[in-house]
């Protein structure tokens, strides 16, 4: 059982309507909300009005003469014009997107939940996935399509795991 008010703001009320948010959810009542992953794949469509490009120092490894050599991450932060959420899309790896150029962004508009999962056991349970009702003010971004005038797909950039 998920008993989790912050659970009911995120994926809204259930079929049978209305839940107290001291009432617990069951897992079948999840299973009957989640749906696929891909279809939980938002497609953001628009003008790029800026583009930050980041590299965020994530970790340290150490070579042969015991140095430590610093292992960076690249972040994009792209606004798009006259889109009001979300306001920000986080892409984790790198890509040459430039201002004004028209893409498609596709966003995972849902949350990831483990039922059925057991103590000690990681690998017990099923992971679901649940629609959430609005977007954030910063989205994630799983794939970026850039896109000519006519809509054609130019190139494709999947984010970092």
């Amino acid at each position: 059982m998920v008993s989790n008010k912050t659970l009911l703001k995120l994926i809204g009320p259930l079929e049978s309507g209305k839940l107290a948010e001291n009432e617990s959810i069951s897992e079948e009542q999840l299973k009957r909300r989640a749906r696929p992953y891909k279809e939980l794949l938002i497609p953001i469509e628009g003008i790029v009005k800026s583009v930050s490009n980041r590299s965020l120092l994530t970790d340290y490894i150490s070579n042969e003469f015991r140095r430590q050599i610093p292992i960076y991450r690249r972040r994009l932060e792209i606004e798009l014009k006259n889109i009001a959420l979300p306001r920000i899309l986080i892409f984790n790896g790198d890509s040459p997107i430039l201002a004004q150029q028209k893409i498609r962004a596709y966003v995972f508009k849902g949350t990831t939940h483990k039922i059925g999962e057991r103590l000690f056991d990681r690998e017990a349970g099923e992971t679901i996935y649940l629609p959430r009702k609005e977007f954030n003010e910063e989205e994630a971004v799983e794939y970026i399509e850039i896109l000519s005038r006519t809509n054609k797909v130019l190139r494709t950039d999947y984010a970092a795991d």
